[in-house]
């Protein structure tokens, strides 16, 4: 994501058309990311929408420059002239110097003049032809064919029957996707071990220490003021299951206070409590 700041020429590159035919052009967009504005061939620029991640990145960048952020005014001003030029009425002499520019690129930049004097080279060769071998051979010496930007060529890629190498917006959807494994994964494991540590403490909890079973007179009642010492020996609960419990007990209970009949604490119950601190997104 970039503010377009206007367009500039610079080396030529090939490009190709909706139709797959290849193209030379020098045209490069000026865009600015925060102060910094650079020069970028157009086959650098994306038709795809931006994403989260590069718009936060874009704003950091205007706020760490001291550059003000666009306003949704600039924004849409900037979308009429986008949309302005995509529907341009050119006239017939821009047009026409539109063509000679880019048969003027093509022919100064086209190898197959080349390889197809190489071709020819080599059946002389073959055949021993030397008089044959040396006017080709001084044809290949005068003709100059310079290399395109980027390592961007006109010939048609040989290996376009093969499937083509991921895209960048492909690699990034298989990066977010592997990101959600790994996140579903970590919140897996942290359950796990959540559980396990919860099945630990409340086994401590409800196994009476040494010296802590409160003794019984010979009447078979329990000694006043000891209520409150039943707890002695037991590890405290974990704030959450403690939280937990309490709703349990309430939900046990009818509007009118009776209490009912309620199922225990299982496994999921507390799980579903945990607050891991994790966000995870899986599709």
């Amino acid at each position: 994501m970039g503010v377009i700041k206007g367009f500039t020429t610079g080396r030529p590159y090939a490009m190709q058309k909706m139709n797959q035919q290849s193209f030379v052009t020098d045209q490069y967009a000026r865009i600015a990311f925060g102060k910094t504005v650079r020069e970028y061939p157009f086959i650098a620029c994306s038709d795809s929408p931006f994403d989260e991640s590069q718009y936060q990145n874009f704003q950091r960048v205007c706020q760490d420059d001291g550059v003000p952020f666009p306003k949704k005014a600039q924004v849409d001003a900037k979308i009429d002239d986008i949309n302005a030029l995509r529907n341009r009425t050119w006239t017939e002499k821009e047009v026409s110097d539109k063509l000679a520019r880019m048969q003027s690129l093509k022919k100064k930049y086209d190898s197959s003049e080349r390889n197809r004097l190489l071709n020819k080279l080599e059946a002389a060769k073959e055949q021993g032809d030397e008089a044959r071998i040396a006017e080709l051979q001084g044809q290949l010496d005068k003709l100059e064919v310079p290399k395109l930007a980027f390592r961007t060529s006109l010939l048609p890629n040989k290996k376009s029957a093969l499937p083509s190498a991921p895209s960048q917006q492909d690699r990034l959807a298989q990066l977010n996707m592997q990101r959600r494994r790994d996140n579903a994964e970590a919140v897996r494991r942290a359950q796990i071990l959540e559980r396990v540590k919860i099945r630990k403490i409340e086994e401590r909890a409800t196994t009476p220490a040494n010296g802590s079973e409160i003794p019984t007179p010979a009447n078979g009642n329990p000694a006043k003021g000891t209520a409150k010492n039943n707890s002695i020996g037991k590890a405290p609960l974990l704030p959450h299951l403690q939280k937990l419990q309490m709703q349990h007990h309430q939900a046990g209970k009818d509007k009118k206070g009776i209490p009912q009949i309620h199922r225990p604490l299982v496994d999921d119950d507390i799980i579903a409590s945990l607050d891991l601190e994790i966000d995870v997104e899986i599709d």
